[in-house]
C-alpha cells in the first residue's frame, strides 16, 4: 500500500509515495467490524472532523477533464452538492470506489449532485489507466489537475463533501456517509431561469471551443445534450442552431466521418468505454494507423487525436508520465 500526500503547485498536483502506510476507510466504506478509532456519530459513522470542515473551498482548477460539459469548478456548482475525491490510478481502494461514485452521480446527478475525481497524475497516466486497466464505467467528472486547497492527510482515497454554500461538510477516507449526502441533497433548491441559462451557456461555450478546434463529434454530442436537457429554453434553441451550422459545413463532414470511425475503434474519443486487453490495444493501434492513411488527409484534427491514442496505447504503462 502506498501513502500519498497531496500538495498544490500551480495547476498541477504532485503525489509523493512511501511504502508501509495503512489505509483507514471511514464512512460507508469501512469493512464490517472494523474500528478505526474515531469517535462515532449517531448513525455509527465517524464524527465530522478535519480542518477544512466548515470552511469555504478554494476553487479547483483542472488540467484535463473527462465528461466535460463546461462546468469544471466547485463555484460552477454553487447551490448544489459536490463531492471531490482525491485518488490515484495505482491505489487499489481508490479504483474500487469508482462504481460507488458513479452510482452516486447516476442516482443524484439530476437532483443537484456533482462528483469530481481528481488525480495528481498526468493526462497520459490517467488515460492509459482508463484504456487498459479500468473495468468500471465512469459516470462522473474525472480529471488531472489541482484540487485547490484540499489535501488528504497522507493517504488516498480521501474525499470531501461540499454543501450548497460551498463549504466543506465532511472529509475523510472513502466516501461520506449516505445519510449525510442525502441530508445535504435536501438543501438543494431548483435553479432560477438565469442559472439554468448560465449552466447551459457554459456547455455551449465548451462545444464551440471544440468546434473551433475541429473536434466536431465531441461538439455535436454536447450540443445535442444541451438541446435535449434544456428543451424549450433559449439555450436549447442556440444549441440546435449551432448543430445546424456544423451540419451545413461541408469541410466538417470529413472530420465527423473520420472522428466517428476513430471513436468506433477506440470505444470513445476521450477514453475507451470498455477496457482494452493487450491484444485489443495492439489491434486498435493497427486499425488507427489504417484509418489515418485512408482518411487523414481530409481530417487533420482526427489525425492529431489518433496519433495521441496510438502513441499512448503502444506505450508500456510505466512509460506513461
Amino acid at each position: 500500500m502506498k501513502a500519498f500526500q497531496w500538495t498544490v503547485a500551480a495547476l498541477a498536483l504532485s503525489l509523493a509515495g512511501s511504502a508501509g502506510s495503512s489505509l483507514v476507510l471511514a464512512g460507508d466504506n469501512a469493512p464490517a467490524g472494523m474500528d478505526d478509532g474515531a469517535s462515532k456519530g449517531k448513525d455509527g459513522a465517524p464524527d465530522v472532523v478535519g480542518k477544512e470542515v466548515g470552511s469555504e473551498v478554494a476553487d479547483i482548477h483542472l488540467n484535463y477533464v473527462l465528461n466535460d460539459d463546461g462546468r469544471t469548478t466547485v463555484s460552477d456548482y454553487r447551490g448544489q452538492v459536490v463531492i471531490v475525491d482525491l485518488w490515484s490510478t495505482t491505489c487499489g481502494p481508490c479504483r474500487g470506489l469508482i462504481p460507488t461514485f458513479t452510482k452516486h452521480q447516476e442516482e443524484s446527478g439530476k437532483k443537484g449532485l456533482q462528483v469530481f475525481g481528481i488525480t495528481g497524475e498526468t493526462q497520459d497516466v490517467l488515460c492509459k489507466f482508463l484504456a487498459t486497466s479500468n473495468t468500471a464505467p465512469i459516470g462522473y467528472k474525472m480529471a488531472s489537475g489541482s484540487s485547490g486547497g484540499l489535501q488528504s492527510p497522507g493517504t488516498v482515497p480521501y474525499s470531501f463533501l461540499i454543501g450548497t454554500d460551498g463549504k466543506v461538510v465532511w472529509q475523510g477516507h472513502g466516501v461520506a456517509p449516505s445519510k449525510m449526502i442525502e441530508a445535504e441533497m435536501k438543501k438543494v433548491v431548483p435553479p432560477t431561469a438565469e442559472q439554468v441559462q448560465a449552466r447551459a451557456q457554459k456547455a455551449i461555450d465548451r462545444a464551440a471551443e471544440w468546434a473551433t478546434a475541429k473536434q466536431y463529434v465531441k461538439a455535436n454530442e454536447l450540443l445535442a445534450k444541451v438541446a435535449k436537457d434544456y428543451v424549450g429554453t433559449a439555450a436549447a434553441t442556440a444549441a440546435t442552431a449551432k448543430l445546424a451550422e456544423i451540419a451545413a459545413d461541408k469541410d466538417a463532414q470529413a472530420e465527423i466521418a473520420a472522428q466517428s470511425a476513430l471513436k468506433k475503434i477506440l470505444g470513445g474519443l476521450d477514453y475507451p468505454v470498455q477496457k482494452l486487453s493487450g491484444k485489443e490495444a495492439a489491434a486498435a493501434v493497427v486499425q488507427i494507423e489504417t484509418l489515418v492513411k485512408k482518411q487523414g488527409a481530409a481530417a487533420p484534427a482526427m489525425v492529431e487525436i489518433a496519433k495521441y491514442w496510438s502513441g499512448l496505447l503502444a506505450k508500456d504503462p510505466k512509460e506513461a508520465k
